[in-house]
């Protein structure tokens, strides 16, 4: 429980014009396979205000930012040898989109996370964060956002890595 967390690969993204989307197993790196304890980290959006509901996931933190135009849920899932429910269930609403992505080397009892922020609430043309300070050693920070457009994304100055990115745009993309 030392090492960083790695990254070890992302499923394909699961997109719907409206209702329920089933997200994609992740696929890791060549010559890796999934294994007890890897941390499965389920990042989902919709454009609407209408809960996400995840079975056999745990929830990290959902909210609305954005007025009525965006819901963000985060959750995640400790492998045990056998795979969760990859169907996330959106009862009404809009574009709901979603990803897994897989991470090895991380606390391997209790939940894998810190530190978690609330979902901010801005409506203009940025995304913001509110301050996180990890309180472990080791800890990989993950910046997770969303936002009711179709538009591609800029690279946060200062991190590596895009972990869910279609085609060149730093994001997965529904209209």
């Amino acid at each position: 429980e030392t090492a960083e967390p790695v990254y070890m690969g992302s499923g394909a993204k699961g997109s719907a014009a409206s209702g329920n989307i089933t997200l994609g197993e992740p696929t890791y790196a060549t010559g890796f396979t999934k294994a007890t304890d890897d941390i499965w980290i389920a990042a989902v959006h919709s454009s609407d205000q209408v809960a996400h509901t995840f079975t056999n996931w745990t929830e990290i933190v959902q909210g609305n930012g954005g007025g009525t135009t965006s819901r963000l849920s985060v959750w995640y899932f400790r492998y045990a040898g056998s795979n969760p429910n990859f169907s996330v269930t959106h009862t009404a609403g809009q574009s709901p989109i979603g990803g897994i992505a897989a991470f090895r080397c991380v606390k391997n009892t209790g939940s894998p996370v810190n530190v978690s922020s609330a979902i901010g609430a801005g409506t203009d043309g940025s995304i913001e964060h509110t301050a996180v300070t990890p309180t472990v050693e080791s800890t990989k920070l993950l910046v997770i956002n969303g936002a009711a457009d179709d538009n591609n994304r800029t690279a946060l100055t200062g991190y590596v890595g895009t972990i869910f990115d279609e085609a060149g745009s730093l994001c997965y993309k529904t209209t």
